[in-house]
């Protein structure tokens, strides 16, 4: 064990005491061997994890730190970095979330001024979708509906007069028949 714990070989030196505190648990040279062991190795770790943050390899540094996690719960900078990657992470999604709220509104932007109501209600749902407190969407639904409702009433007039008049044209012809006859 000491031999690989001088040649640098730490995760067989880790993998030699483990199986030595197997034999023996209360070892305390294997034991402090095995912390020496397994604090070098998480050091060298934690700047591959390192290199992998530069890299903006988020997810593979989140995996990673993890990993380190499960061998070393009570290290500090594991913990400092499984933080800084989280946090990373969701400002990453947020601003994901903000680049596609803005997309969305731009193409809200061209429907209204198009005047295709279906399309911007259905626009400004998947904007809720994302960010279901998002004020100016909610508020392009309510006069998206209310256009849509006067375009709708507006075209059920038209359709009722338009039946009045074939109506009162059809009262017509029936009544200059009658006097005909």
């Amino acid at each position: 064990v000491k031999l690989l714990y001088g040649r640098s070989l730490y995760k067989q030196a880790i993998c030699a005491c483990q199986e030595l505190l197997k034999f023996d648990p209360g070892q305390q040279q294997a034991l402090k061997l095995y912390r020496k062991a397994r604090d070098y190795y998480v050091q060298d770790k934690i700047l591959r994890g390192k290199s992998l943050i530069s890299k903006a390899d988020l997810s593979g540094a989140l995996s990673y730190f993890e990993q380190l996690f499960r061998i070393a719960p009570e290290n500090s900078k594991i913990k400092k970095y499984l933080l800084k990657i989280q946090d990373m992470l969701k400002y990453k999604d947020l601003e994901h979330k903000k680049s596609l709220i803005n997309s969305k509104l731009k193409n809200v932007s061209e429907l209204w001024r198009d005047e295709k109501y279906d399309d911007l209600l259905r626009n400004c749902q998947q904007i809720l979708l994302i960010d279901a407190k998002h004020g100016r969407a909610k508020r392009l639904i309510r006069r998206a509906q209310a256009k849509l409702a006067a375009i709708i009433e507006h075209e059920v007039v038209d359709q009722i007069i338009r039946e009045q008049r074939a109506l009162a044209a059809e009262y017509l012809l029936s009544n200059q028949n009658i006097v005909r006859i």
